[in-house]
């Protein structure tokens, strides 16, 4: 079974999928559903797209409620688990930079 390459840009970066198929025209067609995936991804959380959800937000951050979809409270709720599972991982980096940058003799009073 060959591996297919196909190269897009999307998120400021040049990317590549590697597919494995018996036939171009089959992973073609799944490169092309994925490529659309992650520019629909793009455009629609994208901080540098005025009409981009997450500018929404950000615009009305204090002021108003924005309405968003289910994939969206879905994204934003992994996002909280994530931040809240790595809260001993926080601590932990954020202590060790305080020893790092605060034990160290060119910051001694005296």
């Amino acid at each position: 079974m060959p591996l297919f390459h196909f190269g897009f840009s999307a998120m400021a970066s040049v990317n590549e999928l590697q597919i494995w198929a018996d036939a171009e025209t089959d992973a073609r067609r799944g490169a092309d559903a994925a490529i659309a995936d992650v520019l629909r991804i793009e455009a629609k959380y994208s901080r540098y797209r005025d009409d981009s959800v997450v500018t929404r937000i950000n615009r009305e951050a204090g002021r108003a409620e924005v309405p968003i979809d289910a994939e969206t409270a879905a994204l934003l709720r992994y996002a909280d688990q994530c931040y809240r599972l790595s809260a001993d991982a926080r601590r932990f980096q954020s202590t060790r930079r305080r020893q790092r940058c605060c034990a160290t003799p060119t910051n001694a009073i005296g």
